[in-house]
């Protein structure tokens, strides 16, 4: 079952739920997490990823001058 959830994952464009979710299958002690909080887990991977992703983007398309090391990089978000 878990070998068909995971490519059905990553069919749906979801990589990081399920990297996380084979991660989680193959440690003994997550199975007896309460699946509310497996399910948190997987969504914070996701959400981490795109988060990742989003922000090597933006600093590729930026072309900055110097370049940036990921120490340096400040990331803040703002609400409007």
């Amino acid at each position: 079952m878990n070998e068909q959830s995971i490519e059905r994952l990553r069919t749906m464009r979801l990589s990081a739920m399920a990297e996380k979710l084979k991660e989680l299958s193959s440690q003994p002690k997550s199975y007896s997490l309460p699946w509310n909080d497996l399910l948190s887990m997987l969504i914070d991977a996701e959400y981490d990823s795109r988060g990742s992703k989003r922000i090597t983007s933006f600093l590729k398309k930026s072309r900055l001058k110097y370049g940036t090391a990921w120490e340096r990089a400040r990331v803040t978000s703002h609400v409007l």
